[in-house]
Parts: structure tokens; sequence; C-alpha cells
């Protein structure tokens, strides 16, 4: 789909949806080219979506936080939800300042909590830009950024759901780039997870039939140190011997399901996602990862 087609229909989705005063955009990673969706009473009844590239899609709704962890659980097991991580940063603020739109606050957490907001211009966006780096340092994440060309104020969250004042007339083209240019970026791990997630049919579930994802593994690094980065914000299974060196499981709250398994061998930490997982689970793992310094192989 290009662009002024997606604003159009974004336009029309908007007028039919009627939200107060916020919108929310949530892209989505659908495993074809459709988007099933199950109808659990009336509040589902007026959902809509569109299908802003192959296999992904942008959900259009009113939802606050409570009715969208509701429809987080209701659609799990249809569609795969997305996140990124901080490594996103410079990505997401050079995709809005081609728009006009600059980085006029944040929202870190992780050992603490910091929230800074500043004018929306490029003194104020660098500002921010060092506070956030500087809060990385100290173990602090970015989660929400609110970008402002002045007028108009897009707040993009790492969850990949875009909140929006419909108070004004929609400025939607930012939109667009901002989820085109971030499935650009993912769109290659995207399909090596889902092809972890949606094993072919008649491949068998073992986990010696799934393909992992591979990264270089920086020598300095110990095992406990991967465990520890590897889980952070997930319930840790142990580390355990395995044929090629050693192995963990990360699971979501409980020792229930784990959503993917952790290999490390001398040079390299191959991640394999379990059939059925979650794919924003898997990324997070994949996010931590990338503060230990490490490079994803051209390998399966």
């Amino acid at each position: 789909m290009d662009k002024s087609e997606f604003i159009d229909l974004l336009q029309q989705m908007i007028d039919a949806v009627r939200p107060g005063k916020k919108i929310r955009l949530t892209l989505l990673r659908t495993p074809e080219n459709f988007f099933l969706g199950k109808i659990a009473g009336d509040q589902y009844v007026n959902i809509h979506s569109i299908p802003i590239a192959e296999k992904y899609r942008v959900v259009i709704s009113s939802f606050n936080a409570f009715d969208y962890k509701k429809f987080r659980e209701l659609f799990k097991d249809e569609v795969q939800f997305l996140s990124f991580g901080k490594d996103q940063l410079e990505e997401i603020v050079s995709t809005a300042n081609q728009s006009g739109y600059y980085l006029c606050g944040f929202k870190s957490t992780g050992q603490g909590t910091i929230s800074l907001k500043a004018v929306p211009d490029r003194t104020g966006q660098n500002y921010l830009l060092n506070e956030i780096r500087n809060g990385i340092i100290n173990g602090l994440y970015p989660s929400i950024y609110m970008l402002s060309d002045g007028s108009h104020n897009i707040e993009i969250r790492d969850d990949f759901n875009i909140i929006m004042s419909t108070e004004k007339h929609l400025d939607s083209g930012p939109v667009f780039d901002l989820f085109v240019s971030l499935i650009n970026s993912f769109r290659a791990i995207h399909d090596r997870i889902m092809n972890q997630i949606y094993p072919e049919s008649g491949v068998s579930l073992g986990l010696p039939s799934l393909s992992g994802i591979s990264f270089k593994r920086d020598q300095g690094i110990s095992d406990n140190t991967i465990h520890q980065t590897a889980c952070r914000g997930f319930t840790a299974g142990i580390i355990e011997d395995s044929p090629i060196g050693k192995a963990f499981y990360i699971f979501e709250e409980t020792y229930t399901n784990p959503f993917c398994r952790l290999t490390l061998t001398r040079d390299l930490i191959t991640l394999i996602s379990m059939p059925r997982g979650s794919m924003s689970s898997v990324l997070r793992v994949i996010s931590n990862l990338s503060g230990i310094k490490m490079v994803t192989t051209n390998g399966n």
C-alpha cells in the first residue's frame, strides 16, 4: 500500500471508530495476508484494520490501557504483537525529523522511572536524546517517545502502538513513515521468528527440528551475564548442560510454556522461539541481548 492510500483509508477508519480524544494505532504481524479476528461481544464489532505491508496490519481503535490488554489476550493466538528496543531510537528520530517532527518527550523505565519533556525543536530534541542515552547507561530504557511538529502530537510506544489526539485533523503521513521504516528494519528478523513460531505443517515440533537465530558471542561475556541480561523483564529458567554447551528457557511470568530457549557455546548464542510463542517477548529478549554487543549471524 502506498502512502496516499494509507492516509485516505486511515481517515475513513477513524471516522468509523468514532473515538474520544485519543486514537490508538497498533501494528500487528499476521501469519498470512489476512486478519481473521474473532468477535467477542459488541466491543470488537467496530474494529478496523489496514494492510500496510505484506503480513502487517494497522488496527485502529479507541482502546484505553485496560481495553488494549484484553484485546491482546483475546487475539494473541491469531496474530503476533510486536516490540522494539532502545536500538531504534535514532531511526525513529531521524524518520520523524524528515516529516518536520521532533522528539519532545519520553518515558524510560527499568532501574527506576524517568519522564521528561522539551520544546519540539532541534535544541530540545538534542537535550532529550542525551538524557535517554545517559539513562540507558544507568539501566533506564525508553518505552515511550513523544513527537511533535508544534501543532500535532504523536506518541509512539515500544509495543508498536501509536497514540494520537483527534481534537485536530490528524497528520497521518508521519505515522505511515514510522511504521514502514520499522517494518523494513525488522522484517528479516520477524520472518525468521515467524518460521519458528509457526513451523511448516508436517515438521516435528521438537527442538532439533527448529532453526535458531544465532549471534556471535564476545568471549569476555560469561554465561551468567548472558543469562541475566537476556531474561531482564521475564522469568528465567535455570542454566543447564546441553549437548553443545549450556542452555536455558525463558518464561513470560510463571514456569509454564516457555516462549524461547537460548543455547550458549564458546562462540555463539542461539535463540529458538517455541512454537506458538510470543514474538513480542522474543523481540524483547533480542533487544536485551543487543546490550552486550552481539552481531546476528547470516546463518539460520
